[in-house]
């Protein structure tokens, strides 16, 4: 193939190809809480913040605003829901882009204010590929498809042990802080 049918190829992404599965994952989580503390260090200086006025304790308050949603989903307009990890997939997401955060800063207050999730389910449905008449992209199975066979191959246990000894550094301030239990499937 190369260099009979291609000339020159460049290959880029944001992830360190030398990396294991694992620490890719944290790596991005890292990357993700850097994005959060930024966002917040922006909303705490609003008026209103619905994370409170101290970026040191907005953790603890987003956390306080999001877990309930593991076991009690709210609503989100349309006979839908807002669940947990929508929610916190769906902030990751607008992380990426300081443009989306008052958007995500919107969600975040109605959440607080009224319980209700329309804001953050419409920034995650934006992710995940729903296009307007309710239809999904393939991009979150094609995602998962790709990622899988990227990944090393462990056993259960093995990936048990790997998370929890990877996970440990972020497991008090990160924003997704997700209890180890089995996650639901996805909608």
């Amino acid at each position: 193939m190369f260099p009979d049918k291609v000339r020159a190829m460049v290959l880029d992404g944001a992830a360190d190809p030398r990396q294991d599965g694992a620490t890719r994952r944290l790596s991005q989580q890292k990357a993700s809480q850097r994005s959060f503390e930024l966002m917040v260090a922006s909303c705490v200086k609003l008026a209103g913040c619905p994370l409170g006025t101290d970026p040191s304790q907005a953790g603890a308050a987003f956390q306080q605003l999001v877990r309930p949603l593991i076991d009690k989903p709210v609503p989100a307009g349309k006979n839908r829901t807002l669940n947990f990890n929508q929610a916190t997939g769906g902030i990751t997401a607008g992380l990426y882009m300081a443009s989306e955060w008052p958007k995500i800063i919107t969600g975040i207050r109605r959440l607080a204010k009224e319980r209700r999730g329309d804001k953050l389910l419409a920034i995650y449905d934006t992710f995940a590929g729903r296009t307007a008449d309710g239809k999904w992209r393939n991009y979150l199975d094609a995602n998962f498809a790709i990622n899988c066979n990227d990944e090393q191959a462990r056993t259960p246990e093995q990936e048990t042990n790997h998370r929890h000894e990877r996970r440990q550094p972020l497991r008090q301030r990160h924003l997704r802080q997700v209890p180890d239990r089995p996650r639901g499937p996805h909608p």
